[in-house]
């Protein structure tokens, strides 16, 4: 009889899914159960039959579980990456899938972003306002110069803002 071929692939270790749906803020104070229980019982059951399987492991569990990643490549199994934290990539924009692949987290960078924002403009109105008499149109003239440049730059176009 001709030799049979199979493919076994697994996803989803611990508790990746669910840091990446929003429901856990990090890693569980014990280990979790899929990797006390579930990762040693598959293995055994694919030794038992001599069988090389590949898994699917989110890369958050390349820094939270790094000893259970190694595991599977010295059991003699492939490793692939399932993004970063099981994310819904359908739903996910080209700039967004490459910062999580590599480990940055969206929303706090956007909210860095926009606190760093706020930041600098108080400390412009702290600055602006002992020299400009207080009204409420002191910021008209740099309101106007920054609405010529986004129009003139292109309304989104980086490059065309410099020229």
């Amino acid at each position: 009889m001709p030799p049979a071929v199979a493919c076994f692939t697994f996803d989803n270790m611990a508790e990746a899914a669910e840091v990446g749906a929003g429901t856990r803020g990090g890693a569980r104070p014990e280990a979790d159960p899929s990797l006390t229980r579930g990762y040693p019982n598959l293995y055994r059951l694919l030794a038992t039959h001599d069988v090389r399987a590949t898994f699917f492991v989110e890369g958050w569990n390349g820094i939270h579980h790094p000893d259970a990643v190694a595991e599977v490549v010295r059991r003699g199994h492939e490793l692939g990456m399932h993004g970063w934290a099981h994310e819904p990539w359908h739903e996910l924009d080209p700039a967004t899938e490459a910062a999580r692949l590599m480990g940055i987290n969206v929303e706090r960078t956007y909210l860095l972003t926009f606190a760093l924002g706020t930041a600098l403009a108080g400390v412009a109105g702290a600055l602006l306002a002992p020299i400009y008499t207080l009204s409420p149109y002191i910021g008209g003239n740099f309101i106007l110069a920054a609405f010529a440049v986004v129009v003139l730059g292109g309304l989104g176009s980086v490059p065309g803002a410099y020229i």
